[in-house]
């Protein structure tokens, strides 16, 4: 759990730590909601630091743009462990809801316009799945139990891909979750090359299952 705090600590001082309690409480609710969601790592850990072994497939930008590498603020991250702890506890921030994306207001990503917008807590504007997306990996996946050790730019294993199509559609809502693994396209951009998928039909929703994959940026900062 220490482990798991000091991941979620840093998610929070580094993403939002000019922003309001409430909005910084906002980000930690993120990091939470995709650790229960089955398109990202199942440890605050994995879904802090996911593709951060990466120049452009970094999940949160603080995890690969040198923002770990300057000195702390004391004051601004003890009150960030503080919303942590309180997050890991159970407290939860109903404003955001189900939110599993979030980006700056002065920036639009090109995900944007394929998922729900719930609202805008401070600076930051949060965005769940589409209903059939949400069904199907919403919420559904239980915590590891163990969180990974520190970071490294070059990781000893990968985790599996995920692509998500609904029909025969490849990217019908824009979006495409990568799950660890290494690609050379960035954001936005289509994998350069094939790969191995396995698939499977929830609800309507058809999950593909592979190796490598574009990455969602969560922040546009």
């Amino acid at each position: 759990m220490l482990r798991a705090r000091e991941c979620l600590t840093a998610a929070v001082y580094h993403e939002a730590r000019s922003e309001s309690e409430e909005g910084q409480r906002a980000v930690a609710q993120v990091v939470l909601n995709r650790v229960r969601a089955r398109a990202f790592p199942n440890s605050v850990c994995g879904v802090v630091y996911q593709g951060s072994e990466r120049a452009t497939g970094c999940q949160f930008s603080f995890t690969c743009d040198g923002s770990t590498l300057r000195p702390r603020d004391p004051e601004a991250w003890a009150r960030a462990e503080r919303i942590a702890t309180a997050a890991l506890a159970g407290e939860v921030m109903a404003g955001v809801g189900t939110a599993t994306f979030y980006h700056a207001d002065y920036v639009l990503p090109w995900w944007a316009g394929s998922l729900t917008r719930l609202g805008a807590v401070g600076r930051h504007v949060f965005y769940r799945w589409p209903s059939a997306l949400e069904r199907a990996l919403g919420m559904r996946a239980a915590y590891a139990g163990v969180e990974p050790g520190a970071p490294s730019r070059a990781p000893a294993a990968s985790v599996a891909g995920v692509t998500i199509t609904r029909g025969s559609d490849t990217l019908s809502f824009g979006v495409t979750v990568h799950r660890g693994s290494a690609s050379d396209s960035g954001p936005g951009e289509a994998p350069t090359k094939a790969v191995p998928m396995r698939s499977a039909e929830v609800r309507g929703v058809r999950i593909h299952r592979g190796t490598a994959g574009p990455s969602i940026g969560i922040d546009e900062v």
